[in-house]
């Protein structure tokens, strides 16, 4: 709740922080030349009507133009287009949310809007010159395509959106554009604009900006610096990208063929990008984020942010990248794969848009990235850097549910008495029991109880869960966070060539949460033999009962009537119900991926769970025929932690090739943090990776996995504590151990493995990574490797 409250606090501190007398650097910089004045009453002045137009109509004293489409595709030129304060434009496209209106401007100005824009469907502006939206512009359209690239009318006829840098005015004298470097003028947004469900809007040219609100519910928004831009439909079949929850890609690929030098995108402070289980992008040579990017993720659609560039992506101290849960209350059956939110920060590639296979050379990381239970993906060359105060969070979100949330109900037919002989044709034939899901039923198969139920969006966003369904366990997957600096999956070269930076100060939070459910009452089954009472969760199914007591039925001979009522009553008006205490049901944590050359981590790292009281199974209770009886006994798997290349194994045939990333790997008790004055350019002091004992101890993990090329050494009084159960592993060539790990009921792995530094010869030829050294695993006098379990009191 914390999350969605400060989401609406900043939403409507907004409208002023945009409105506020924005600086404009792409317009109004210190180089840039003066924009002519635009009259309050402006509207666009034609230049010829080439296909599609019926009329252009102004409406008398009333500063407003008409343009009425009769045909699907619609080319305009225009002399100027410039939209007053106090003027509006109206594309009249007969109501089709699919026809479109190409309007080419010859202006050697850049088109000001500062009034109002409006359509029925799809517009599109060119202006090699630029295009600014004043602080005070409103659009509202279906779809908006705003550029400072030409599209040729062959392509839009055609419906091709290829945006190229081109001087199709022909003008000596273009205030923005220029011809030497065939370099059109910018885009910049600073007003509002609003599309319809399903609609997009795109800002296209060699600089563009945003400090206003761009709101497309469902859509898409794409902010794309570069001077040759393509704007495909998503690959199909095999290849068609597939989001984090299953969800298939169908919105528009962004192709950037050239963002040459300067090319850059910006959402400014103040800025809002919000496509509400929709795509928010930006694309550049440099990207640069200050403001908020929303997209909300509902049940059955995620929210899914890309910000791709080649040089280098920023996020600003204020910076917040959020995809917050959806709070309708849609359910959906438990059975069904979860829509699951993803933010990519990595490079551009042409080739693969969709799914790039190069990453940007750097990444500086100083806002927030809030993601419950997504997965948040950093793909860099160099360094991704994460400053203090930054923050990148994919842990689940407490479910408040009431104490009566977990009453079932289920009907004691002769199919769910099948494996109980005494109760066929007793009194619980053909009844409808009514029992709690953690005390269960003993009579009858009542595991399809834990399998009918839907699930609202929130319910699905706790963390990782492991649910048994019909044909198997679905798992629920938690949140996961990788940060990369090596080749891609799929590109040509596999190679750690930077780091990772985590300052003191930053957090990574891939924490499981949960369900808290309240005090409160429920009226679950009780049955009576004699005069003993027996409750439906300890009922003994040998036994042959008298009456179902919940069920109380009054006849009134005198009218030909009887009466009906559920629940326990001893002489009251009101039933007597069973209390249920305050409980909790904890969540799987998500899981930290690092792949480097080198990490250094003197930040938090959070992959704590919350255990239940009753949560100390690694299964739900099922009885003697194999059926669930009871459900929240699950104890929750803390979080898992990866440094280094632990994916790719060696091939028979090719030698040893495999590259773990890190070379050498350090677990000490005593690692200064780097100074204050440390920058993100700056070469670290050393090439070893040194992980502080207390944060790895601190973070709540069940499973560490850590590999290096050369050595692995756990330094004396270094002493890491994972959670009960978990799993702890050592990859290297050399394995030096003088503190202590502890792991209690879990497991214990030291290896040695060969990597590419292990052979002088590979394949016939020298070994350019060859290092020589003696391998060893080596346990020092005093060290602990302890994997004993704990005595519990379950009492």
């Amino acid at each position: 709740m914390k999350r969605i409250t400060l989401l609406l606090f900043l939403m409507s501190l907004l409208p002023g922080l945009c409105f506020a007398g924005p600086h404009i650097p792409g317009f109004y910089g210190k180089a840039a030349p003066s924009l002519p004045s635009v009259a309050p009453n402006a509207l666009p002045v034609p230049k010829a009507f080439i296909q599609g137009v019926d009329r252009l109509v102004e409406v008398p004293g009333g500063n407003k133009a008409i343009l009425y489409q009769n045909q699907p595709k619609a080319i305009i030129d225009w002399n100027t287009f410039n939209i007053g304060k106090d003027a509006w434009m109206h594309f009249d496209q007969q109501g089709n949310s699919n026809w479109a209106a190409l309007n080419r401007i010859w202006d050697r100005n850049p088109s000001q809007i500062f009034g109002r824009m409006t359509a029925d469907g799809q517009v599109y502006l060119i202006n090699q010159n630029g295009i600014l939206f004043g602080p005070d512009s409103k659009v509202n359209v279906h779809s908006l395509i705003a550029s400072s690239l030409n599209l040729t009318n062959s392509d839009f006829l055609q419906g091709l959106l290829r945006f190229r840098a081109e001087n199709y005015n022909g003008l000596a004298d273009s205030l923005f554009y220029d011809p030497l470097k065939n370099l059109p003028g910018p885009v910049s947004n600073h007003g509002t604009m609003d599309t319809k469900d399903l609609g997009s809007v795109f800002l296209i040219g060699p600089l563009v900006e945003n400090s206003g609100t761009i709101i497309s519910p469902s859509g898409q928004i794409g902010l794309a610096a570069g001077t040759d831009v393509e704007l495909a439909l998503p690959l199909s079949g095999d290849a068609v990208l597939q989001y984090p929850g299953g969800e298939s890609r169908t919105s528009l690929v962004i192709r950037m063929n050239n963002s040459p030098v300067g090319s850059a995108a910006s959402n400014m402070a103040g800025g809002l990008l919000a496509a509400d289980t929709g795509v928010v992008g930006m694309y550049g040579r440099i990207v640069n984020q200050d403001g908020l990017i929303r997209s909300v993720t509902a049940v059955e659609r995620g929210g899914h942010v890309e910000l791709f560039a080649s040089e280098r992506i920023s996020t600003g101290p204020g910076s917040w990248i959020a995809t917050p849960v959806s709070g309708s209350s849609e359910k959906v059956h438990i059975s069904f794969p979860t829509a699951r939110s993803d933010v990519t920060f990595s490079g551009l590639d042409p080739e693969h848009p969709d799914k790039p296979r190069r990453s940007v050379n750097r990444i500086e990381h100083q806002g927030w990235i809030d993601a419950p239970c997504g997965w948040v993906t950093l793909n860099a060359v160099e360094r991704v850097y994460l400053e203090s105060g930054s923050r990148i969070d994919v842990s689940g979100l407490w479910i408040a549910m009431p104490g009566n949330a977990g009453l079932l109900s289920v009907q004691m037919n002769s199919v769910n008495l099948k494996d109980d002989f005494m109760q066929k044709g007793g009194v619980l034939q053909g009844k409808t029991i009514h029992f709690s899901s953690a005390s269960g039923s003993s009579i009858g198969d009542v595991s399809g109880a834990y399998t009918t139920e839907g699930l609202t969006a929130l319910e699905r966003h706790t963390g990782g869960r492991r649910i048994t369904v019909p044909g198997g366990d679905y798992v629920e997957k938690p949140g996961s966070i990788t940060i990369n600096v090596a080749g891609l999956e799929g590109s040509t070269e596999r190679v750690a060539t930077g780091d990772v930076i985590v300052r003191e100060g930053a957090v990574i939070d891939f924490s499981g949460v949960g369900f808290r459910f309240g005090a409160g009452s429920m009226d679950s089954t009780a049955l009576a033999l004699g005069n003993r009472v027996y409750d439906i969760s300890t009922a003994d199914p040998k036994l042959r009962y008298d009456k179902v007591l919940n069920l109380q039925q009054v006849r009134h001979s005198r009218y030909g009537i009887s009466e009906s009522f559920e629940g326990l009553y001893y002489g009251g008006a009101f039933p007597l119900n069973q209390y249920v205490q305050q409980r909790v049901i904890g969540s799987d944590a998500g899981s930290l991926a690092l792949l480097a050359k080198q990490v250094v981590l003197d930040g938090t790292i959070r992959g704590q769970v919350e255990k239940g009281l009753t949560q100390y199974l690694t299964a739900e209770p099922v009885n003697a025929m194999g059926y669930q009886t009871r459900s929240g006994y699950v104890e929750p798997v803390g979080g898992g932690l990866t440094i280094a290349n632990t994916f790719d194994r060696n091939i028979s045939g090719y030698g040893d090739q495999v590259d773990f990333f890190v070379q050498e790997m350090r677990i000490s008790a005593n690692v200064s943090p780097l100074p204050s004055h440390f920058l993100p350019t700056d070469a670290l002091p050393t090439s070893k990776t040194i992980l502080p004992a207390q944060t790895l101890s601190a973070a709540g993990l069940s499973n560490v996995v850590l590999a290096a090329n050369t050595g692995i050494t756990v330094d004396p009084g270094a002493r890491v504590n994972l959670r009960p159960g978990g799993t702890f592993s050592a990859r290297a060539r050399r394995i030096e151990h003088y503190g202590e790990i502890n792991v209690p009921g879990g497991s214990i792995s030291l290896s040695i493995e060969t990597n590419k530094t292990t052979n002088p010869i590979t394949l016939g030829d020298t070994n350019p990574s060859y290092l020589p050294l003696d391998e060893r695993i080596y346990l020092a006098a005093g060290s602990r490797l302890v994997a004993a379990g704990e005595r519990i009191d379950n009492t």
